[in-house]
């Protein structure tokens, strides 16, 4: 092989390593983004079994593809905003005693 044929060959693999670069990215465009109903219940530290329940009762906002759900940005920040207006359960107060 000749230096020419070298930097010929060079030249190609490097074209065609930034042409399948620029596919991968624009095939996962977005997709990153959507969070599965496992990736969601990480990201809030509850079980999946409860945003699923949450879910099939209509009070999470998403995006459902056949039998899958998936969450976006906008979702996942809704339902922040969602679980923040709600009073959280602190303590009770404790009982008072009577006077006899």
């Amino acid at each position: 092989m000749t230096t020419q044929d070298e930097v010929s060959l060079n030249d190609s693999m490097r074209l065609l390593a930034e042409a399948i670069a620029r596919l991968g990215v624009k095939a996962t465009a977005g997709v990153d983004e959507l969070l599965t109903v496992d990736d969601l219940a990480v990201v809030l530290k509850i079980p999946a079994r409860t945003i699923k329940d949450q879910l099939a009762a209509g009070l999470l906002p998403h995006h459902r593809f056949g039998k899958h759900y998936r969450f976006s940005v906008e979702d996942v920040e809704a339902i922040l905003r969602m679980s923040a207006k709600k009073p959280a359960n602190g303590p009770t107060k404790s009982c008072t005693t009577r006077a006899a």
